[in-house]
């Protein structure tokens, strides 16, 4: 049973309890297809606890606003003789804080992301109306994102970070707003409603994602160009697997897709580095290209990132400190950085023994769903419980690193065999994908494997990253979305 699919069956076991405690629940509408992911505010004891607080804050403020009131201006005197502006703040503070607890307190929400669309559930304050909204991706042809925060606009990290609104827009062939989601990401309230729709906004981004990539199957089998329009430079970056193009007016630039070597944006444009040829040409920066206003951005460098091999990263103007320890806060992992540094040191030291090396990329690939469904604590969890399980794999003198959110690199120093590679790699994907209890919940990690080994592929270290890295790009995309990626020479 693939790992989503044993989501889905933990949320349909929750959902009789849901129903059993008198919970919000509406059952998912048949026209989405496979669930993906599913939210419900009132199965969560964090919301449960949080909604509660905001109860007792909101009534029980104006309750101590009115007797203070009643206090400072006389006790002894009856409430008919007290001032009319008194009275009337007095009153008006509880009939604020009421409002609140009636509109927000006991906002109530259930939210489905499936194969075929998204549906929100909303119930509001003590009625019994409930607000439905439902997307089939059918309907829509582009996904805009916008991001407000209050960081330098030329830096950017996925997912966002403190205070950033993003809102997710799906427009119709005419270009008419058929769906949005905002929600503000504040990594301080695990189950504040701002945040869940955030991670709503994500999960459907991803969900939307699958649905274009399927309808791309044809082309991304042949590897043939995928072209998408720039607007704000009325450009256009054709991708295919052989070659990459972009064009600006009468500017058209074309290199192969193997030649490039770095990816990095920030919110308003991106740069491309080419690789040059050893002791002939230096490496050439492509760009920066205007990427304000594309449409479908994730599926747009989920392609970049398949044909290339490599990871999107930010583009930042500030140097790192002298004094940083290179060190993944969540899971005290050594972080990209290093692990290309200690990459470089093996192989330096296995070239000198003739030892062989194997390098290998873990993508934990349902984290986003798990933070939805089950919050982002349990997301963390399931961070760290991969890196722990990892470094219980391997011995002291091998690396395991965090090299992105989801990402986690392997040296393996001294495998002599490379017939043992696959019976290695199997155990190790069986052993991380082992179930992980927390609060009461189930977590089902989705683990997918990738690999290199030195020297037999390569004795370079950004391609020997590269090419485990395109090995977990095509069981992605072989497994999760149906394509037949693997007929490519770029997954064998």
């Amino acid at each position: 049973m693939h790992a989503n699919d044993v989501i889905t069956t933990k949320i349909s076991c929750q959902e009789d309890t849901a129903q059993a405690d008198s919970a919000f629940f509406v059952p998912a509408p048949k026209e989405l297809g496979k669930i993906y992911s599913k939210f419900s505010s009132l199965t969560n004891q964090h919301e449960t606890a949080t909604f509660f607080q905001r109860e007792l804050l909101a009534v029980g403020g104006g309750v101590i606003v009115f007797i203070i009131g009643i206090w400072l201006t006389n006790s002894y005197e009856p409430f008919s003789n007290l001032p009319v502006p008194m009275v009337f703040t007095t009153l008006l503070s509880l009939f604020v804080g009421v409002s609140i607890w009636f509109d927000t307190g006991t906002d109530q929400y259930c939210e489905y992301v499936g194969q075929k669309g998204l549906a929100q559930f909303r119930k509001s304050g003590f009625s019994n109306q409930i607000k439905t909204r439902m997307l089939l991706f059918d309907q829509v042809t582009t996904l805009s994102r916008s991001y407000t925060s209050n960081i330098k606009p030329d830096h950017f990290i996925i997912p966002a970070i403190n205070e950033e609104i993003s809102s997710f827009t799906w427009c119709d062939i005419d270009g008419e707003e058929r769906f949005v989601i905002s929600g503000v990401n504040t990594h301080k309230d695990d189950s504040a409603p701002p945040l869940e729709q955030y991670l709503f906004g994500c999960v459907a981004e991803k969900a939307w994602t699958r649905h274009l990539i399927n309808l791309s199957s044809n082309a991304l089998v042949s590897g043939k160009a995928i072209s998408f329009p720039l607007p704000q430079s009325n450009g256009i970056l054709s991708i295919g697997a052989k070659k990459l193009q972009y064009q600006s007016g009468n500017n058209i630039i074309s290199w192969p897709t193997k030649e490039t070597s770095s990816l990095f944006r920030s919110h308003e444009y991106m740069i491309l580095t080419k690789k040059g040829e050893k002791g002939k040409s230096e490496d050439m920066e492509i760009g920066p290209i205007d990427i304000m206003g594309l449409c479908n951005e994730r599926f747009f460098f989920s392609i970049l990132e398949l044909f290339t091999g490599l990871k999107m990263h930010a583009l930042r103007t500030e140097l790192p400190s002298k004094n940083k320890k290179h060190l993944d806060r969540v899971t005290n992992l050594p972080d990209k950085s290093l692990f290309h540094d200690r990459l470089e040191v093996a192989l330096t030291h296995h070239q000198r023994n003739t030892n062989k090396l194997l390098v290998i990329i873990v993508e934990l690939n349902n984290l986003v769903f798990i933070n939805h469904t089950l919050g982002h604590k349990s997301g963390t969890v399931a961070v760290q419980t991969i890196s722990e399980r990892l470094k219980q794999k391997v011995r002291q003198v091998d690396t395991v690193a965090r090299l992105e959110g989801i990402e986690f690199g392997v040296i393996l120093s001294e495998f002599k065999s490379a017939k043992n590679i696959d019976k290695f790699l199997k155990g190790l994907k069986a052993y991380l994908e082992e179930p992980i209890e927390f609060e009461n919940n189930v977590i089902e990690p989705d683990i997918i494997v990738g690999h290199s080994y030195y020297p037999d592929e390569s004795d370079d270290v950004d391609f020997l990253i590269r090419k485990a890295r395109m090995r977990t790009y095509c069981v992605k995309y072989r497994d999760l979305f149906h394509l037949k990626v693997a007929r490519g020479k770029q997954c064998k």
